[in-house]
């Protein structure tokens, strides 16, 4: 069975449960010299698209372009464990996004 295959049954399994399932993803790093990740996604409203999709090296060329601006880079960056943002202002870029470091249990701002 391949990987989307197992997620692909999982989340119809889940689905005929009762649970309100729309889309998952899975997503692995690899060790691959050319492929940095893979990624299966599973969509639950007949969306056309691809299951599988695999990364190259996001540390140049037009992956680091596309990685470099997105949250999980910022936040990889600044060791943060949350990105806020007003989504108004955010959009226009008129504002950097704010992250923050909480502990564990501790009360969000």
């Amino acid at each position: 069975m391949t990987e989307t295959e197992l997620l692909h049954r999982l989340c119809e399994r889940l689905v005929q449960t009762g649970l309100a399932l729309s889309r998952a993803a899975v997503i692995s790093d690899t060790l691959h010299p050319t492929v940095e990740s893979r990624a299966f996604r599973w969509r639950n409203y007949g969306i056309k698209e691809s299951s599988l999709f695999e990364c190259g090296r996001t540390n140049e060329g037009d992956a680091a372009i596309c990685w470099q601006p997105t949250t999980f880079y910022h936040l990889l960056q600044t060791g943060g464990d949350e990105l806020r943002h007003r989504m108004n202002l955010a959009v226009c870029g008129r504002r950097k996004p704010r992250s923050s470091r909480r502990t564990r249990g501790q009360p969000r701002a």
